[in-house]
């Protein structure tokens, strides 16, 4: 769920997959199309019980996610706030230096950045005519 730009909540379900091009299919018949394929390379730190991730991610940057053990289910906003306010500063306590951007999706990143040059490329290509 997301509230005002931040993300409360979200649901995640992982499964195994023997066969990328056959799950493919099954999203094609259902009638998905394919918006962007996120491709990271990510590698996990780990120091007192809190673990970093650090996702560097193709066409975006590096981003540091903080795997966070808690579950908000039923919790209130000011309950979630207080608590990725808590992971924000154990992140800067750390002296990495971050932007103030809490929750970045890639795939939306990626999108927006695909549109963004799809924009300026039908731009170019109008001046042109």
């Amino acid at each position: 769920m997301i509230l005002s730009g931040n993300v409360i909540s979200e649901k995640k379900i992982s499964l195994d997959i023997q066969d990328i091009d056959k799950a493919k299919k099954i999203f094609e018949y259902l009638g998905f199309n394919e918006l962007v394929e996120v491709k990271y390379h990510v590698v996990v730190y780990e120091k007192d019980g809190i673990e970093f991730a650090f996702q560097v991610v193709e066409d975006l940057g590096t981003l540091i996610e903080y795997e966070n053990k808690s579950d908000f289910e039923g919790k209130t906003l000011d309950e979630i706030n207080n608590v990725k306010k808590k992971m924000f500063e154990e992140i800067k306590n750390t002296g990495i230096k971050i932007s103030n951007e809490i929750d970045v999706k890639k795939a939306y990143e990626l999108i927006k950045r695909n549109l963004k040059e799809t924009t300026v490329i039908k731009d170019n290509s109008t001046m042109q005519s």
